[in-house]
């Protein structure tokens, strides 16, 4: 079966799709599960200034060749081979990525065919139970929880795109049996382990609400035992002496999901804000876990919006264009592995998906971005 995409669907039928079914804003628990929430007032959006953070044609240029470099160096199979035992989640960041470039227009057919072979890759390693796990990539998979995860996010945020009614009901079938797959194996205490039996189990378990909330919001039911569960156990673990990778992941999880009841979160709000007002948070080659830091920071900064959404984004996205690598060709660009990463060998595919990611938020193609703007909340900073 040939995933077939259609990038004129993408930003239109989404957004649609999400007012339909309900977000966190429109009693998304009473129709579709577990993520609800109250009307939350906007504050701080970035279109209340239309020249205050807009993609300039420089930075458009690079996110442009970058993702040409990435197409042109995807595995025969559909995913990054080069990300090694992590191939699985950061080729859905890539992915992710991808389908951020074109929005409601169409995009260049190598973006669209990168997207359509890795499509066809999970739909190939999706498990009757549900289970999405890669074991015969060139590197193996030794932590299969988070790719699970990040192939639900990366499906349910192209799920409603230009497919015929064949390839909707087999994505649907495989979206709706890997939300019961995670639901089933909850850990007791409300997490989630890196194999479903033992290892770490923080990030993989903002991994999973990551996932769960997407599908939830794409009109896919979750069990609001299960986020309860989730979010309690996340919660429990945002404390100040948090590392600010770990920080900013607890807390980009909670203000996606629209839950504002802890009380830890002002003070995480404004603690993020501090941090990233600061010079050195854009050190990025020097960082500890910088990607999987930015890639929940820049969430968090978009939520606040303002002045410190449009520093963050300024910043991180000159750093961004003063270390651009040459591909092998004159249209190509990438970015260096970091070496301080998140359990992962460095990654050029790692390191170029998520900076082209975050620098195409201004877009608000993604779903997930069209959700976490319309949950701000006004007071969450003057609490």
């Amino acid at each position: 079966m040939r995933i077939g995409f259609k990038v004129v669907g993408l930003c239109v039928l989404m957004f649609l799709l999400v007012f339909a079914v309900g977000g966190p804003g429109l009693n998304a628990a009473a129709t579709t599960g577990g993520f609800g929430g109250g009307v939350a007032i906007e504050n701080g959006d970035p279109d209340d200034d239309p020249d205050l953070v807009r993609i300039t044609p420089e930075v458009r240029n690079a996110v442009k060749k970058c993702l040409t470099w990435m197409a042109r160096n995807q595995g025969e199979q559909g995913i990054w081979d080069e990300a090694g035992s992590y191939a699985l989640p950061i080729s859905c960041m890539a992915g992710l990525s991808l389908a951020s470039w074109a929005g409601p227009g169409a995009g260049p057919k190598e973006f669209v065919n990168a997207m359509d072979r890795l499509t066809m890759f999970i739909v190939t390693h999706a498990e009757k139970n549900g289970y999405i796990y890669s074991s015969n990539v060139k590197w193996g998979d030794n932590r299969p929880a988070y790719g699970h995860a990040y192939a639900l996010l990366y499906l349910s945020q192209i799920f409603g795109m230009g497919l015929d009614a064949k390839e909707q009901t087999k994505l649907r079938g495989i979206i709706r049996n890997a939300v019961r797959f995670m639901e089933e194996r909850q850990h007791p205490s409300g997490c989630w382990y890196q194999d479903y039996r033992g290892g770490h189990n923080m990030i993989v378990t903002v991994s999973h609400l990551t996932a769960l909330r997407s599908a939830n919001h794409a009109g896919f039911f979750v069990k609001k035992s299960v986020v309860n569960k989730a979010l309690k156990f996340n919660e429990s673990h945002l404390r100040s002496r948090s590392s600010d990778s770990r920080m900013a992941s607890y807390l980009a999880v909670l203000l996606a999901a629209g839950d504002y009841r802890s009380r830890l979160l002002p003070a995480a709000i404004k603690k993020i804000a501090e941090k990233t007002s600061q010079d050195a948070y854009y050190d990025v080659s020097n960082q500890n876990f910088a990607n999987f830091l930015h890639m929940n920071s820049s969430q968090i900064c978009y939520y606040i919006g303002g002045e410190v959404w449009k520093n963050y984004y300024t910043k991180y996205t000159a750093w961004c264009l003063a270390n651009l690598q040459d591909g092998d060709r004159a249209d190509e660009k990438f970015l260096p592995p970091l070496r301080n990463v998140h359990a992962v060998q460095p990654s050029k595919i790692y390191t170029t998906a998520v900076a082209t990611t975050i620098m195409q938020m201004p877009n608000k193609y993604l779903p997930m971005f069209q959700v976490l703007e319309r949950n701000r909340k006004e007071d969450i900073l003057n609490d």
